[in-house]
């Protein structure tokens, strides 16, 4: 498996999947919020509610969910003398970030796919969250380190 040290946003390439991990203040979220504002910019037919973003805890969705707010609204700025029609669609975007946007932590995405696909999962439609942060942990590394590559090529 090959690893890269990304230093500047604008290296890293949209066409691929990509796993960002790194220590606490690092630099995740910042990183995070400025790949969802150039892959909105860079295709015109995306919206916010196109994009998934996963995270541990509830407060590193929370603090996302509000640095991409904060961007999505200095591209209306930024766009509007050189680009007033992008302009538009990221005010668009920003009117409607809380209901389009899907920003969630592991756990509260699971919840989200198991109820809203219940009948197709023959699942119940009613299930509760428990809390297993050992377990949740072990299992989510294992995956993303064997499977996601098997998956989805290296990185």
């Amino acid at each position: 498996m090959t690893f890269k040290n990304i230093q500047q946003i604008e290296t890293i390439d949209l066409n691929r999947h990509a796993l960002i991990e790194a220590s606490a203040g690092t630099g995740k979220t910042h990183t995070l919020a400025h790949l969802v504002v150039r892959l909105l910019k860079k295709d015109p037919g995306l919206g916010i509610g196109n994009i998934l973003l996963v995270t541990f805890t509830e407060k590193a969705a929370g603090e996302l969910k509000e640095r991409v707010r904060q961007l999505m609204a200095a591209a209306v700025d930024d766009l509007a003398q050189t680009d007033p029609e992008s302009a538009q669609r990221f005010k668009t975007m920003t009117v409607t970030f809380d209901d389009e946007a899907a920003i969630y932590t592991i756990h509260g995405f699971c919840h989200r796919i198991l109820k809203d696909y219940a009948f197709e999962n023959l699942a119940l439609f009613h299930s509760e969250m428990v809390a297993d942060p050992p377990l949740v942990a072990s299992l989510l590394k294992k995956e993303i380190r064997e499977e996601w590559p098997r998956r989805h090529g290296r990185y």
